[in-house]
């Protein structure tokens, strides 16, 4: 999944855990304690609420900005639009302000 800029520089500031130069253990717990910290390191304290819920952040402001289901799924890596169709919280009102002038 490809990383923001802003991501990647949080992760810079990060020290690796082994020396592979690893950023994450392969547990949950130690890979949730180092998002926590990256996202601190990015001035978002207290917003890390998990794996699942960051994939679903970052591919609802994706389809936010490109309005495409079929790009958002290529970078979240699904098999189907469908589940991402699912997966991708859209505005309820979406739409209104480009049906306004109909």
């Amino acid at each position: 999944m490809p990383l923001s800029r802003r991501t990647r520089e949080a992760l810079a500031g990060l020290v690796p855990v082994d020396t592979d130069g690893r950023l994450f253990s392969w547990t949950y717990a130690q890979a949730a304690y180092r998002m926590r910290q990256a996202t601190r390191a990015a001035g978002w304290p207290g917003s890390w609420r998990g794996f699942h819920a960051a994939r679903k952040y970052g591919g609802t402001r994706l389809y936010g900005r490109v309005k495409d289901f079929t790009r958002v799924s290529l970078f979240l890596g699904h098999a189907s639009v469908d589940t991402t169709r699912r997966y991708v919280a859209v505005d309820p009102d979406d739409v209104a302000a480009e049906v306004e002038d109909f």
